[in-house]
């Protein structure tokens, strides 16, 4: 099933990403299959369509692994108008960082 395959890209690429919000991916992907189960996917199409989605995330990712889009760097905010602030209903939220303009685009 198509939905399947998305849905195990996605999880699986996410969790790869962002390991410590693992649990919220392991709710959102269980919720999705349950209700596709009941709209009558068989549970084989539900099987192979997480293969296929297994098989194109681990493909993003392997292809992706030195794309530099991990590197580290040091960005200081500027605190002025007309500068990005933090999101105050989102306080921890971090920024970007200024080294994303060498990521190779995929």
């Amino acid at each position: 099933a198509v939905e399947a395959a998305v849905t195990a890209a996605a999880y699986q690429t996410l969790v790869s990403l962002y390991p410590t919000q693992k649990t919220l991916f392991d709710e959102a992907q269980s919720g999705f299959l349950n209700t596709r189960k009941k709209d009558l996917l068989s549970q084989l199409a539900i099987v192979r369509g997480t293969a296929v989605g297994n098989l194109v995330a681990s493909t993003i990712l392997f292809n992706r692994r030195s794309d530099h889009s991990q590197d580290k760097g040091v960005y200081t905010p500027i605190m002025q108008p007309g500068y990005h602030q933090a999101d105050p209903t989102h306080p921890s939220q971090s920024f970007l960082s200024p080294q994303w303009g060498n990521v190779k685009p995929f």
